[in-house]
């Protein structure tokens, strides 16, 4: 048995509804890349919420008290800091 090891390059960006498997599989051709049936395939969690719509803009997420709280002891922004509380 291998294990091989390797980033595909070339993946667009993914929107609502977008076949991951198929855009895998297109942007690992010409990267010289064949995927097979038994392949392991390792994907972003990121890639997968796009494709499945799970997602919100910044402007629409309102600070909690804590992210306000974390943010200001962390120095981050309290935006980013709610998907943590």
């Amino acid at each position: 048995m291998r294990v091989e090891l390797f980033a595909i390059p070339g993946i667009p960006k993914v929107r609502r509804g977008d076949d991951i498997g198929a855009i895998l599989v297109q942007a690992a051709r010409p990267a010289g890349e064949e995927l097979r049936e038994s392949d392991i395939i390792r994907v972003a969690q990121k890639i997968v919420s796009k494709s499945e719509g799970r997602f919100r803009a910044l402007s629409e997420i309102v600070p909690s008290a804590d992210a306000l709280y974390l943010a200001k002891r962390c120095g981050k922004d309290a935006l980013r800091m709610q998907r943590l509380v």
